[in-house]
């Protein structure tokens, strides 16, 4: 054998030998109307030692009203720094992009969020992949539809609650939900974020308790839009919140979530939805049209797309 054919002998048994690099994926597929927000929860173990892993999003769909859609890091969006990765696609197309996460080490949750971008259904084709990491470190916890509905209090995979009101008149709406503490009492920071419409004159949460209510926050004039941090007392067993937005005579409307961390668990909504917070039964709009939960920048523009009727399901999105 000549010296040549012995090193590409020789090259070709060490690349065999060199396992490939480690990469976890996973695909969604499907569709959705514009009624409807589609949520999966994803599981990412980052392992024992800390690490920053990079998620790579991409989307394609062949539909004419094409997609919204986000990957959202619950554990940033609990410490007030909202971080995702976000492909919208107003037509026909393929779109992609990237999370990285901070170093850290255990299994962190993140929501995938689906919507339309118009007003009827549309199908998708969606991957999430993770370098350095083996398959069984990515996980789809499962996924959950929520249906849009002006008044209605949705309980998102045991982690969070997500509203949207539609006013066609003034008042006190009052909405209230359960959250389970557990049997050991603990102080719990959660994450409230909302949007607003121009007529929202006041906005309040409160922890309800054997002692009276304590406010968790409070918020008068013009609001439109923040992410806030709500710090609990300490408690055990079951805890109700209450969220009252007071809507000037002229109507309005209003989304909002809370999300919860992962020692907690969200339980449901508490008692009837509020009388005042209806669309005339048109139940809300596309869900992609951009009434979304957003802050910054971005929560003028979502408050000005619900006045101008184009209203979607609050959800949990980036600054």
């Amino acid at each position: 054998m000549s010296r040549t054919r012995m090193m590409l002998a020789a090259l070709v048994v060490a690349l065999a030998g060199t396992p490939l690099a480690a990469q976890a994926t996973l695909n969604f597929a499907g569709s959705i109307s514009d009624m409807q927000t589609r949520m999966h929860k994803i599981q990412l173990d980052h392992g024992a030692t800390a690490q920053s892993l990079t998620l790579n999003l991409g989307v394609t769909t062949a539909s004419a009203d094409g997609v919204d859609v986000e990957l959202i890091d619950l554990a940033s969006q609990l410490a007030l720094a909202p971080n995702s990765a976000s492909v919208y696609l107003g037509s026909t197309g393929s779109g992609n992009d990237s999370l990285v996460t901070p170093s850290r080490s255990g299994v962190h949750e993140f929501f995938l969020t689906v919507d339309t971008w118009g007003f009827s259904s549309s199908t998708y084709n969606i991957t999430v992949s993770v370098s350095g990491v083996a398959q069984a470190a990515l996980v789809d916890a499962g996924p959950q539809t929520v249906a849009h509905a002006s008044g209605a209090l949705s309980t998102v995979h045991g982690r969070a609650f997500v509203y949207y009101g539609d006013y066609w008149g003034g008042g006190t709406d009052k909405t209230r939900f359960k959250v389970n503490f557990g049997t050991t009492p603990q102080v719990v920071n959660a994450a409230f974020e909302f949007d607003t419409g121009f007529d929202i004159t006041g906005l309040r949460v409160y922890e309800e308790g054997p002692g009276g209510d304590t406010l968790l926050y409070s918020a008068s004039g013009l609001i439109f839009g923040g992410l806030v941090q709500l710090t609990t007392t300490p408690r055990s067993g079951e805890v109700i919140f209450r969220v009252e937005a007071d809507i000037g005579p002229n109507g309005s409307v209003i989304d909002w979530n809370v999300l919860f961390p992962t020692t907690v668990s969200a339980v449901g909504a508490v008692g009837a939805p509020s009388p005042i917070a209806t669309d005339g039964g048109s139940g809300g709009g596309g869900g992609g049209g951009g009434c979304t939960a957003e802050t910054g920048g971005g929560a003028l523009l979502a408050a000005l797309s619900c006045l101008l009727g184009i209203a979607g399901l609050a959800r949990l999105r980036r600054a």
